[in-house]
Formats: C-alpha cells, sequence, structure tokens
C-alpha cells in the first residue's frame, strides 16, 4: 500500500513473469537485466507488455516468490519484486539467497535493532540501509560525496578513494543515526 501511495504501479503476479519475460534474459542457469531496459523509466517497462501508465510514474513492483528470476536478478531496473515471508527467519533466508555473496547493498525495515543487528552482520554489506533506501549509501543527495556506481567517482573521492579504492562499511538508519 505504501508503494502505491508513493505513486508506484503494482503489478499482478502473471504480468511480474510476463515483464520477466521481456526484460530479463537467461544465460546458462543464469538471468540478467535486457540492456535495453536498464535505467528506463516504469512507463517504458510497462508498454514492453501492453500497459499504459503515466509517464511520472516512479516504479513498477509486484509479489513473487523467493526464486523468480526477478528476485535472483540484480536489479538495475525500475521493476522491484515483493517477497511475503512467514517471519524474520525466512526473510533473512531469502535476502541471503537473493545477495548472492555479493555483499554490496542490503536494506531492511524494522523497528527492532536486534533485527536490524542480526540482519546487517549476515548479510556484510558494504552498504546497510536501515529503514531507508539503499542509494544513502551511494553518495549524492541521498548520501556522502559524489554518486557512483563505479569503485571510484570521476575525482576519486566519495564512496572510495582513489588512494585504497576500498569502500568503507557504512550503516545508515533513516530519520535517525548514520555511521561511516
Amino acid at each position: 500500500e505504501a508503494f502505491e501511495k508513493a505513486g508506484n504501479y503494482r503489478l499482478t503476479t502473471e504480468l511480474m513473469d510476463r515483464l520477466a519475460e521481456k526484460a530479463l534474459q537467461k544465460s546458462g542457469d543464469e538471468y540478467a537485466v535486457n540492456r535495453t531496459f536498464v535505467g528506463k523509466q516504469a512507463y517504458i517497462l510497462a508498454e514492453a507488455i501492453g500497459l499504459k501508465i503515466p509517464h511520472e510514474t516512479p516504479m513498477l513492483f509486484g509479489e513473487t516468490e523467493e526464486n523468480h528470476p526477478w528476485v535472483q536478478t540484480e536489479q538495475m531496473t525500475c521493476c522491484i519484486p515483493v517477497v511475503k515471508v512467514k517471519d524474520f527467519d525466512a526473510g533473512l533466508a531469502a535476502a541471503l539467497k537473493a545477495e548472492h555473496h555479493f555483499k554490496h547493498t542490503a536494506a531492511i525495515y524494522t523497528n527492532d535493532m536486534k533485527r536490524a543487528t542480526i540482519y546487517t552482520k549476515a548479510l556484510d554489506c558494504d552498504v546497510q540501509a536501515i529503514n531507508g533506501g539503499t542509494l544513502r549509501g551511494d553518495g549524492g543527495d541521498l548520501g556522502e560525496g559524489p554518486f557512483s556506481h563505479t569503485i571510484a567517482t570521476p575525482t576519486g573521492e566519495g564512496i572510495c578513494t582513489t588512494k585504497d579504492f576500498v569502500r568503507k562499511r557504512r550503516i545508515m538508519i533513516q530519520g535517525a543515526m548514520r555511521f561511516v
């Protein structure tokens, strides 16, 4: 409901499957996002499956199973899979599986700091966002330093530097503390 209130468009499970057929490509046992859809607006993805939505729609989302290609593929589109789980332990297991030990970025929404601690230790990612979006760890308007998805920004400063090319571990808690 919160996604919809923010102006995003909910897809049915069937539409998530149809969009996966168009926007994800299988190579062996793995999927990757079709480059045609990388970074494209939500309305462009929607048009690929015959939907007309407002051009200003920020994101598509829909419920899927934890083994669905939308969950197991690194996200580079504005389509977000939502997986319902029975409890925290099942959610943690699903998150670990979907993260694939890449150790990039993870997020959790909780008011229970004990669970947040268990989650951040288990995922062991460079950037951990608690109750906020994961872009908070990438710099730009939402985080510290210039924005970049590469190991260094064009100036060599920001999320890592040319001195060591190491991303410092950080935890951002939306509306509260930020540890760097």
